[in-house]
């Protein structure tokens, strides 16, 4: 018997750019909702699905409620991890912020946060996973999308994440 995989096999990437949104999704098997959030381990999105056992992420972009109809911006979660996120800078500038994230290559440890609350383009973010690793978040756009009455939130960040637990960042 030989076995096959049409999956490419090779290294996980340990960097790179995604969007993830907020938008719900019904899962009539389950009878729950479910998100897609983002799992640094795998370098994808993964669905996260609440009220199921041993469902899991590294991370999920929730609406914040807006004063009208639809979201007023974003934040971002880790499930089951009350130390994730740290802020470590906010620029008005996207080349500033751009230069503070490559420059970001090792951090002393910091006082982490359940959230980080709001999620605006120009931050960047370090984020502790609930296995101890790190990752680094550089926010690049945050946008309300959807048709009227069935608005998310959108959010476009680069990451890297150093798999190994140290507090340096691969290049």
């Amino acid at each position: 018997m030989v076995a096959s995989c049409s999956k490419k096999d090779g290294p996980v990437p340990v960097s790179g750019t995604v969007t993830l949104d907020s938008r719900m999704y019904f899962n009539s098997e389950t009878q729950n909702y479910y998100m897609y959030g983002f799992d640094f381990d795998l370098a994808k999105k993964v669905k996260y699905e609440r009220l199921v056992s041993g469902a899991g992420t590294d991370l999920v972009l929730s609406a914040l409620p807006g004063v009208g109809e639809g979201p007023d911006g974003g934040y971002f979660t880790s499930p089951h991890n009350e130390e994730a996120f740290y802020l470590a800078g906010s620029f008005d500038n996207p080349e500033d912020a751009g230069d503070f994230y490559h420059s970001l290559q090792s951090f002393a440890l910091p006082v982490f946060d359940e959230w980080a609350n709001p999620v605006l383009p120009g931050q960047v973010w370090i984020m502790q996973t609930k296995e101890m690793t790190y990752a680094k978040l550089w926010i690049r756009s945050v946008e309300v999308a959807g048709p009227s009455g069935d608005e998310y939130v959108e959010c476009t960040f680069e990451w890297t994440y150093q798999p190994d637990g140290s507090m340096f960042f691969p290049e």
